[in-house]
């Protein structure tokens, strides 16, 4: 029996179109990889994604090293075998197909099975754990937006997979995406499915009847929440009320209920304001007929100093409730299969220090 090799296989699959620097594209969450593969400014999208750059990040995916990865946030390369983890035991035959697309990107390397739209942060809230200020592109900004996202499109043709709109903003708030998604974008991308994360708030009747065109091609809905009761939601995605959120999520509920060839994702990012309502989210999630929870530990992408950071960050062992967290998320509510939860509690060995800096 041969040996079998550990590869992450998300470099292969998925495309990221991020502003910094602006036109940047990633073959990962810039978060977890921060080089980018190439700029759609000096060449076209498929050049750039069998270019050198991107066979060197997948190179060091499949021989062990990372050496590109950011080891401190993504949350696979310490669990790897985590849900919807893209790391993955290969036998031999399937990693020399991971070799070959390495070093013959042109005859061996599939188009992008997802292409993440991230390069637009307008939103309708300020969430803390996100950003400072609401945001929303200018007129100027917007023209650029359209002509980015079809550059990309367009050089992939028939070959197109998932659109994932937004990780960055609100598809519903941001106007750049909203026209993106109630264009001609079904007739002149026929294959194209859509992945949607929203907070919600401006997930209506009436704007879900205006994507009429996109039925049956939606295959993830997803809705990040942060907050499993009142007092924690409103802090954590301030604006947004709390009553509002459940009549938005009544309707998507229906949406959801309507519609089985779609999943309903809940995402919730624990912090110390709101570890407490995780099991009161459950239960509302399972109201709402999700298929996955995801409970995922809170980053510091620059809105937080770094003693603010500590204050919040549950999985640091050296957070004054940190054991009581421990024990909260021992409880077998949590074994259900719809929970999905990143490696809050370190190895004994990591202990011995906080990695919340």
């Amino acid at each position: 029996m041969s040996k079998k090799k550990r590869i992450c296989t998300k470099p292969f699959e998925w495309m990221e179109l991020f502003n910094e620097p602006e036109g940047a594209l990633y073959a990962c969450c810039p978060g977890w990889l921060p080089t980018p593969i190439g700029n759609i400014n000096n060449a076209d999208a498929k050049t750039i994604w069998q270019g050198q750059m991107a066979s060197e990040i997948r190179q060091s995916v499949i021989d062990g090293s990372f050496k590109y990865c950011s080891k401190d946030f993504c949350p696979y390369v310490s669990d790897p075998f985590a849900p919807e983890s893209p790391i993955k035991d290969v036998d031999e035959i399937e990693y020399q197909e991971y070799q070959l697309a390495v070093s013959q990107p042109e005859l061996y390397l599939p188009s992008p099975k997802t292409i993440n739209c991230a390069y637009d942060r307008s939103c309708n809230l300020q969430c803390p754990s996100c950003r400072t200020e609401i945001m929303q592109a200018s007129k100027a900004e917007r023209e650029e937006y359209n002509a980015l996202i079809h550059d990309v499109l367009d050089v992939f043709a028939d070959d197109l997979g998932t659109l994932y709109v937004t990780g960055s903003g609100d598809p519903f708030a941001s106007r750049h995406y909203w026209e993106l998604l109630t264009s001609d974008i079904a007739e002149r991308y026929p294959k194209l499915k859509y992945r949607l994360h929203s907070n919600a708030i401006m997930f209506t009747p009436a704007r879900w009847e205006k994507l009429a065109q996109l039925d049956g091609k939606v295959s993830l809905i997803e809705i990040s929440i942060d907050g499993g009761r009142r007092d924690s939601y409103e802090i954590n995605r301030y604006p947004a009320k709390w009553d509002e959120l459940m009549m938005r999520m009544d309707f998507i509920a229906s949406v959801r209920a309507q519609h089985p060839e779609m999943q309903l994702k809940i995402n919730y990012v624990v912090q110390a304001n709101n570890w407490r309502d995780m099991k009161p989210l459950v239960g509302l999630a399972k109201k709402w007929g999700a298929d996955i929870v995801k409970f995922s530990k809170i980053n510091n992408w620059g809105t937080y100093t770094p003693s603010e950071y500590r204050k919040i960050c549950m999985h640091d062992p050296l957070h004054p409730d940190f054991e009581a967290f421990r024990e909260y998320i021992t409880d077998t509510l949590f074994d259900d299969s719809m929970i999905m939860m990143d490696d809050f509690i370190p190895e004994a060995s990591q202990l011995i220090a906080s990695d919340c800096i």
